[in-house]
């Protein structure tokens, strides 16, 4: 998703992501390397973290329709950011 993130800023950026898109937190684990999340968004169980090696931040799916929704996630995105003018 970025690789902008820190460990430090993981949580705040978690809790915006969770909030802008509709997603809940499930589970978490935290410790000094990882910060991660176990989330549910449209009905399906996603990993949200924060890894320092490689630094960044990152969104994946456990399942086959968790795969679906981050598709269908990335579709979103890409549409809303073309209709900014590319930014």
């Amino acid at each position: 998703m970025t690789e902008d993130g820190t460990w430090e800023n993981f949580p705040g950026f978690a809790k915006a992501f969770c909030k802008n898109f509709g997603a809940n937190k499930l589970s978490y684990v935290d410790d000094p390397v990882v910060r991660f999340w176990e989330i549910k968004l449209n009905g399906s169980i996603l990993n949200l973290a924060y890894d320092d090696y490689p630094n960044g931040m990152s969104l994946m799916a456990i399942d086959y329709d968790g795969d679906k929704v981050l598709q269908g996630l990335f579709v979103k995105l890409q549409t809303e950011q073309d209709s900014l003018g590319g930014i």
